[in-house]
């Protein structure tokens, strides 16, 4: 299994909401052992934050986070995921491939009857799969400019080939050059894995 998220909030609130997603993965997939179609994973970790933040009550928060999750089958090279918000994208043989997602978070009573995304993905040898959150892609240059999902996209294929230790220092290089004297806007997270 390999997830990335980003809760909302900053701060107390952030890192509350963060210790519940840590919490709730742990007990969703170690300690009840899942072994049912992956956007589970997603429905339960939304079921618990409706619970703990009351978001049936009028007026509730509605705090939440955005994530993606795969299970890679190593014998078979098969990817499953599920997205809430969050992509996957595979590169292979130069080519990007951005795998279907749906447009709904985890948490907030109001998203409660639309469905999380699930798919299946059949890797092969050499493909690379990036799962990422908003961070990279939201962040401005002196020019107001964000770096965006195509100059993300662009930036991968670019690096694609190259050993992960050098991609991620393509990756910082390509941020710091872009960012300037800007400020970090927001947490960066992005995960490589060549199959």
């Amino acid at each position: 299994y390999l997830a990335a998220g980003d809760c909302t909030g900053h701060g107390v609130p952030g890192a509350f909401m963060t210790m519940i997603a840590i919490q709730g993965l742990h007990n969703i997939i170690v300690e009840q052992k899942l072994n049912a179609p992956l956007e589970t994973v997603l429905i339960k970790m939304h079921e618990l934050l409706v619970y703990m933040l009351n978001q049936n009550e009028p007026n509730a928060a509605k705090d939440g986070m955005d994530m993606v999750i795969y299970r890679y089958h190593i014998a078979t090279k098969r990817m499953e995921y599920a997205s809430a918000l969050f992509p996957v994208w595979i590169i292979r043989n130069g080519e990007l491939i951005k795998l279907p997602i749906n447009r709904r978070p985890v948490g907030g009573a109001d998203y409660y009857n639309q469905p999380f995304f699930s798919g299946e993905f059949q890797m092969q040898t050499n493909d690379v799969a990036y799962i990422f959150t908003d961070g990279y892609q939201d962040q401005f240059n002196s020019e107001y400019r964000k770096i965006g999902s195509r100059r993300l996209g662009n930036l991968f294929l670019e690096i694609h080939s190259l050993e992960m230790k050098e991609q991620k220092e393509r990756i910082l290089q390509f941020l710091q050059e872009w960012k300037g004297s800007q400020e970090q806007q927001d947490d960066i997270f992005i995960s490589a894995v060549r199959i």
